[in-house]
């Protein structure tokens, strides 16, 4: 039986079934390689008259993921995964004074996605806005997401 036959203009081709099949093995091999991301955006607040401003921001991405990878980076995201986990279920950052440095985290790993933005003091989320033990909560899951994020950053930078 050949792999091949003639199309209308007499070139071989191979059967549509083939043609399928590779089509459905690139579709499945899609989901090896991912473009999982942390990125980290910092924002000060109101300046002081005649001083200036910086903003910051970093990313930590994957590009490749494979099952049973165990390497820094992969551990990294099971607890950025874990982290997001926790702080989806749980209420916003609270209310935003005007004039606070605001740390906004856009995280992507897998197709789970998340973004917050809530203001923070050296690194801190004030304790004033952890009005109940879940806000508590939820403030050092999101300051615990921020401090890895910037140590995974800093790794990268000193290897």
């Amino acid at each position: 039986m050949p792999t091949t036959r003639p199309d209308a203009s007499g070139r071989r081709r191979p059967p549509a079934g083939l043609r399928l099949a590779f089509l459905a093995l690139i579709v499945v091999a899609l989901p090896c390689v991912a473009d999982d991301s942390v990125r980290l955006t910092y924002k000060p607040g109101y300046p002081l008259p005649g001083t200036s401003t910086a903003h910051a921001e970093t990313t930590v991405r994957r590009t490749s993921e494979w099952k049973g990878a165990q390497g820094d980076i992969d551990s990294y995201f099971a607890t950025v995964s874990d982290l997001v986990a926790r702080l989806g279920k749980q209420p916003d950052c609270g209310p935003m004074p005007i004039h606070a440095a605001t740390v906004t985290v856009d995280v992507s790993v897998g197709s789970m996605t998340f973004w917050r933005e809530c203001a923070m003091e050296h690194l801190r989320i004030p304790i004033a806005q952890a009005a109940t033990p879940r806000q508590l909560e939820h403030n050092l899951a999101f300051e615990r997401l921020v401090t890895l994020t910037i140590e995974r950053s800093n790794a990268t930078f000193t290897r």
